[in-house]
C-alpha cells in the first residue's frame, strides 16, 4: 500500500530535474535581497523549470534579476508594483492571464508562500 505522502511526492515528480516545468510562479518581493530573499526563491523556481512573474517595488533590482534569469534560459515577466493597492493586484492578475493563458500555479512572497491571488504574498 502506498501512503498519501509517497503518492503526493510521486505526483510532483520527485527526481524530475524540472518539477515545475509548465507551471507559472508569481514571486512577490522578488526585488528583496535580505533574509527573506525573494530573489533566491525566484532562482530556485527558475531552476526547477517554472515560468516566473517577478513583482516588487525596486525597478532596478527587478530588472537585474530578470536579466540574470533570462540569461539562464528562464521565461520571465516583470511587474513593478505595490500590491497594497487594489489596482496593482488587478493588473497583476490580468498580466498573468494574458501572458500565460491562465492564473498562477502558486504564489510566494519574500516572507513565504501565500494563497495565489490574495495580494498579500
Amino acid at each position: 500500500m502506498v501512503d498519501q505522502a509517497t503518492s503526493g511526492a510521486a505526483r510532483r515528480g520527485r527526481g524530475d530535474p524540472k518539477p515545475l516545468a509548465g507551471r507559472v510562479v508569481v514571486i512577490v518581493g522578488a526585488d528583496r535581497a535580505d533574509a527573506n530573499n525573494g530573489a533566491e526563491a525566484a532562482r530556485g523556481c527558475a531552476e526547477a523549470g517554472a515560468a516566473l512573474v517577478l513583482v516588487g517595488r525596486d525597478r532596478d533590482a527587478l530588472g537585474a534579476l530578470a536579466r540574470e534569469l533570462l540569461e539562464s534560459g528562464a521565461r520571465v515577466a516583470v511587474m513593478h508594483a505595490d500590491l497594497d493597492e487594489a489596482s496593482s493586484r488587478a493588473a497583476l492578475a490580468a498580466m498573468v492571464h494574458e501572458l500565460f493563458d491562465g492564473g498562477p500555479a502558486s504564489a510566494t512572497g519574500a516572507a513565504g508562500p501565500s494563497a495565489a491571488g490574495d495580494g498579500k504574498g
